[in-house]
């Protein structure tokens, strides 16, 4: 019985003793000393979430939000559940991890496990303590890793091992993986019951793993301390048709074989990451159903493409690409604009060869319905993609052409183009480019146009056109350029911008200009129609910010018309007509009111109205309370301006004017058969 009693105290020590220390941690206590250990140690301050111990069997400790920043990375998790289902050797650990994150600042590629502890070049000689003997099971659910180079999300993972770094273990594991190797974000899937690893290496044979819907098998070799890795994957489909939905793509009934391998390796912790690989997509075909807000796909694709990858130093390459996409069975509509039937071609044939640096397109063959376009040329493999590239348009006749186009579907066009061209320079970016115009032509062009960009440009009726060009545009300045051509819009029922046309009222247009280098030359402009006829001449520099030297010619303006065609403008546009001869020299500066530009104007004008009222300025009071029939634009001058709004244009006014007008009113005042003539200037 005496030892009865002294077990008995024993024991309730113990769990008075497990007991307080449960309720000491539970209580945050630890918490702060935790946080402080860690910091003194790594320097990395941890933001540690509340740890919880529950009074239950078997014994489990909870982790809250907890995130821990270091200056190249930063890891957190949601939740941490450990449960110990043993406490005697085999310990039995059971851990569970939710959303766990890890941030790394720059490329997986720059991250590599080095020597550590024990290493081979550990001087001191201390014996590695042997590892205790415990079983191990990990679950991790929804994890991300996100770095410059290679981002995984929705990873889900489990993983068991009956002794610890001494039995083969068991790993299943899915996400979904984004890389630059790859384009779009692709489903990866792991799982094996051989997978080993100790202090020194990572090893795994026969792994079964699936990527983008294809199976394929892993196998490899890490060895941590030397920092040297070797990974192996091959991809063998030899029949689509036996294969379940593969790369996720909406489509059915593949036809086909896909064979991919690819090597990873790093020789040691100072040498980076490097892969090559091949694949070879054969006689590929299925039926996609594919559709986004501005292209849609419908129908049977094929495509074949061979060739080989390889990724170093953070860069990839493509050092043999070739084969061909078709879409000439599938229905294919893009833009609102192009609307290609099956039986109608849509086809690209490629041959490339590319390095780290760049990519030689031997040849690129596209064909839509009857047009051919053939390009090669070189595109540098990192942004702004600078390349030097030729193009070249065959002849074509466009008869027809109202098949594929859907603002010329109840048409029948005529005419016939002609392209051939070269491009130096960045394609992202038409403005620091050289382009080189060898031959555009358009000839004796007609269709009837059917035509609504959701209200910001709308166009029914018939067009004709014939335009020729040919030149150099260097930088976005024309350069030994030349082009001339005619338009005509007689027929067209036109909405752009503020601007309304009939289809009755006339409207053509003859153009003739050309470039020595320095300056864009037009030697005739002339524009007739409803309006009237404008004849424009001379020159144009600097087209981003255009400086003008300009002699425009009204014979005359139709101010009635004008207030028709610019609803948006009808009460500050009088009736009547204007005929003149003005010039106009300086600066157009896009974005800012027009009677801002810094322009000067000199010349001879006539005006003659029937009717004209001098807007009396409106009373501040009355401005507030009353809001404008018409929503002000910065186009749009205020009545209370006066004649003309005030700026940089109407104070440079140089103007010989004779006025005739019918009516003159202003406020009380009437004045009848006014006849002025004289000189504007500010």
């Amino acid at each position: 019985m005496k030892y009865v009693k002294s077990l008995a105290f024993v024991l309730l020590s113990l769990v008075i003793g497990v007991v307080g220390a449960v309720t000491l941690i539970n209580s945050g206590a630890f918490q702060n000393r935790i946080e402080q250990e860690v910091r003194a140690k790594t320097g990395a301050p941890l933001k540690l979430g509340r740890i919880q111990i529950p009074l239950q069997w078997p014994p489990t400790v909870s982790v809250q939000a907890t995130e821990l920043s270091m200056p190249d990375v930063t890891m957190q998790f949601k939740s941490l559940v450990v449960t110990i289902a043993a406490l005697l050797e085999p310990y039995d650990f059971r851990v569970t991890v939710l959303e766990p994150k890890v941030i790394l600042k720059g490329p997986v590629s720059a991250f590599s496990a080095g020597p550590g502890a024990g290493a081979a070049g550990d001087k001191s000689g201390a014996a590695a303590a042997a590892p205790a003997r415990f079983r191990l099971v990990l679950n991790i659910i929804d994890g991300e890793l996100q770095s410059t180079d290679l981002n995984i999300n929705k990873l889900n993972l489990e993983f068991e091992q009956k002794q610890w770094m001494k039995n083969p273990a068991k790993l299943k594991a899915a996400a979904r993986v984004r890389s630059q190797i790859f384009p779009g974000e692709l489903p990866v899937s792991v799982q094996t019951d051989s997978f080993t690893f100790s202090e020194d290496s990572v090893k795994a044979s026969a792994v079964k793993a699936s990527f983008a819907g294809l199976n394929a098998t892993v196998q490899g070799t890490t060895l941590l301390k030397e920092g040297r890795h070797r990974w192996v994957a091959e991809v063998k489909a030899p029949d689509l048709s036996q294969v379940p939905a593969p790369f996720e793509i909406p489509a059915s009934q593949w036809q086909g074989s896909v064979e991919l391998n690819a090597e990873l390796t790093k020789e040691s912790t100072a040498k980076p990451w490097a892969a090559d690989g091949r694949g070879a997509f054969k006689n590929v075909k299925a039926k996609v159903k594919w559709k986004n807000e501005k292209i849609s796909v419908d129908g049977l694709v094929s495509a074949s493409l061979e060739g080989r990858f390889s990724y170093f130093e953070n860069k990839v390459s493509v050092p043999a690409l070739s084969g061909y996409v078709d879409l000439e069975m599938a229905q294919v509509e893009a833009y609102g604009i192009l609307s290609k039937p099956p039986n109608t071609a849509l086809r690209v044939d490629l041959a490339a060869e590319g390095t780290p640096d760049k990519i030689d397109i031997k040849k690129l063959e596209a064909q839509l319905w009857q047009l051919k376009a053939d390009m090669s040329g070189t595109v540098t493999m990192k942004a702004p993609y600078d390349g030097k590239l030729t193009l070249d348009l065959q002849p074509t006749p466009l008869k027809g052409l109202e098949a594929i186009i859907l603002p010329l579907k109840n048409s029948l066009v005529q005419g016939d183009v002609v392209l051939q061209g070269e491009w130096i320079g960045p394609l992202t970016d038409p403005w620091a480019s050289q382009i080189i115009l060898k031959n555009l032509r358009l000839k004796n062009f007609s269709a009837d146009v059917n035509y609504d960009a959701q209200g910001a440009v709308k166009a029914r009726g018939p067009i004709a056109a014939t335009i020729e060009a040919h030149g150099e545009i260097d930088k976005g300045k024309p350069k030994s350029f030349q082009a001339s051509g005619n338009v005509q819009l007689g027929g067209l029922a036109l909405v752009a911008g503020p601007l309304r046309k009939e289809a009755k009222q006339a409207l053509a247009a003859n153009f003739s200009i050309r470039s020595d280098g320095v300056a864009l030359q037009i030697d005739q402009m002339a524009v007739t129609g409803f309006l009237g006829q404008v004849k424009a001449s001379g020159t144009v520099s600097e087209p981003l910010k255009p400086k003008v030297n300009l002699r425009i010619d009204m014979k005359p303006l139709d101010l009635s018309e004008a207030r028709v065609a610019l609803p948006e403008y009808r009460e500050i546009v009088p009736k009547g007509s204007v005929t003149g001869l003005i010039t106009l020299f300086g600066e157009i500066v896009f974005g800012t009111p027009w009677h801002a530009w810094p322009l000067a104007v000199g010349g001879d004008v006539k005006v003659n109205l029937p009717e004209y009222r001098i807007a009396a300025p409106v009373p501040p009071e009355a401005a507030a309370a009353t809001p404008p029939a018409i929503p002000p634009t910065s186009e749009t001058p205020s009545p209370a301006a006066g004649f003309l709004p005030r700026g940089a244009l109407t104070e440079k006014l140089n103007l010989q004017v004779a006025a005739t007008i019918g009516i003159l009113t202003k406020d009380t005042l009437t004045v009848k058969g006014v006849d002025a003539s004289g000189k504007i200037t500010k």
